[in-house]
């Protein structure tokens, strides 16, 4: 009787957490980053500790949003929690770095994915390297290109003519 109190519980809280997540999801593609933040301050009230999947819909609202320098808050947020960012958590970086104008930023989370045994996916490979194209570093997005083929992928939607082309105006050029 009392395992079943404790797992209904248990239960209402999942579904509860879930449910939280599932609306900062959606203010996150209502471009509602306040809002998120709002819910978020509301489960730290009720005792609803955040987890990685609240963490990521927070860092995607932020990103849509057009506030994306509080992502790298975020992540860092939950890390003093003891999460460990997933593929999720660093495409969420990674989008919200290049939209921030910092591509070099979005490059160097390879590293710390590396170093927690999580080789980038396909899809951020291609948000680098589109990053790499956006400034013009066409010796770096080859880097990125060759390591992805070492593990048999191939980029998606990239044209390599691009990677020659000059740079879009106002983007500078780096070597």
């Amino acid at each position: 009787r009392n395992a079943r109190r404790a797992s209904l519980r248990r239960d209402g809280w999942v579904r509860e957490l879930l449910t939280r997540c599932t609306v900062i999801r959606a203010c996150a593609k209502g471009k509602q980053l306040e809002r998120a933040q709002e819910i978020l301050e509301e489960m730290r009230r009720q005792g609803l500790l955040p987890n990685v999947i609240t963490y990521n819909a927070l860092m995607s609202a932020c990103e849509k949003g057009k506030q994306p320098e509080r992502a790298p808050e975020l992540c860092e947020a939950m890390q003093r929690q003891g999460m460990v960012p997933n593929a999720i958590s660093y495409n969420a970086l990674i989008r919200a770095r290049v939209q921030g104008q910092q591509p070099e930023r979005a490059l160097e989370l390879i590293t710390p994915m590396q170093r927690q045994r999580q080789e980038p996916d396909v899809n951020q490979y291609n948000a680098l390297l589109s990053t790499c194209v956006e400034v013009h570093l066409p010796e770096r997005a080859l880097q990125l290109c060759k390591h992805l083929h070492r593990y048999g992928q191939s980029p998606h939607d990239l044209r390599y003519d691009s990677l020659t082309s000059p740079a879009r105006p106002g983007t500078e050029r780096r070597r």
